[in-house]
């Protein structure tokens, strides 16, 4: 146990050093509420904001863009995981891969991301409705807003565990539309209430 307690604390000493050369002091705010909000480690979700902003540069979205992005694709495995009883990094895999291009990897969670889904997104964030002309970073976007837009039950089951805070702690970070133009042992992570641990 003790070996487990001090590769605990490296990971997460390692985890803050990577947040920090890539965040803002506002994202580390939002993070340290967000961890609050969901009952996790502040560590555990500066790692997932991370791998998200990771995910976002490779395809060519980066400065606050990518630093919004990644709070908002947080927030969502958060809430697919709590909304089907998931392993909280199986559920950040499965939005990564939908967001990169894998579309069916959200249809038995009843989120589809057909052409007519994707269409119907593009069009709502100003981009028209010719998909095929759009680059990787506009339709990871897409596919983002179009996973926002069909889970709306799996977001409100999230707020009403978490006594509205993930929303709205969402919603004072980012425009969804402005974005697509420019550990210690005790800080291992608690059970949400409604008893998923």
């Amino acid at each position: 146990q003790r070996q487990m307690c001090i590769r605990d604390s490296s990971d997460a000493e390692s985890t803050s050093k990577k947040f920090g050369r890539s965040f803002s002091e506002e994202a580390a705010a939002w993070a340290d509420n967000y961890a609050d909000a969901v009952h996790r480690s502040t560590a555990e979700v500066q790692s997932f904001m991370v791998s998200n902003k990771a995910m976002y540069n490779e395809l060519g979205i980066t400065a606050a863009a990518a630093e919004n992005l990644s709070e908002m694709t947080t927030s969502l495995a958060y809430d697919f995981g709590n909304a089907f009883s998931m392993d909280d990094s199986e559920a950040l895999s499965l939005i990564q891969s939908a967001i990169g291009g894998s579309t069916d990897a959200l249809n038995e969670y009843g989120i589809v991301l057909d052409k007519t889904a994707l269409k119907n997104s593009a069009a709502a964030l100003g981009l028209g409705t010719n998909i095929d002309a759009l680059d990787d970073a506009a339709m990871a976007q897409v596919r983002l807003n179009a996973i926002l837009e069909q889970s709306g039950d799996i977001q409100k089951a999230a707020v009403e565990q978490t006594g509205g805070l993930t929303v709205a702690l969402l919603a004072e970070g980012v425009d969804r539309n402005i974005s697509l133009f420019p550990a210690r042992c005790s800080q291992r992570r608690r059970p949400p209430r409604g008893g998923r641990g």
